[in-house]
């Protein structure tokens, strides 16, 4: 699912068992609520992320991002994938503006739904 939503790709089996190896040892085993909703509800995660993100909340599926991020980021196989595209100035300001305004829908969509789950009413 992390894979997926990093990369819009399918995760190999190799790298699901180092991440599960690097969850063991980064003591990431067990589930908090906005992780367990995220397992439920795979779309929610881009709204949990950008929510937990910009106000320093949902460290458990944070920390789970991050691992997967520098675990396809290391790999031969998606490492392309984490280099710049090659393209004008121009693009660059455009896709970066366009980033900012998915960044900021989803965070006004995302903060609401982390504090529910934070209170734990669903």
């Amino acid at each position: 699912m992390l894979t997926r939503y990093l990369l819009d790709a399918e995760c190999p089996d190799e790298m699901v068992d180092r991440y599960v190896d690097g969850c063991v040892a980064r003591s990431l085993t067990g589930t908090d609520t906005v992780t367990a909703f995220v397992d439920r509800h795979p779309r929610s995660v881009a709204l949990l992320d950008a929510a937990g993100a910009l106000s320093g909340r949902a460290g458990g599926l944070r920390a789970r991002i991050q691992l997967m991020a520098a675990i396809l980021e290391t790999s031969p196989r998606f490492v392309a994938e984490f280099f710049p595209a090659a393209g004008s100035r121009a693009r660059a300001m455009l896709r970066l503006t366009a980033y900012g305004l998915a960044t900021a829908a989803r965070t006004v969509i995302g903060f609401p739904l982390l504090v529910v789950l934070e209170r734990g009413a669903p």
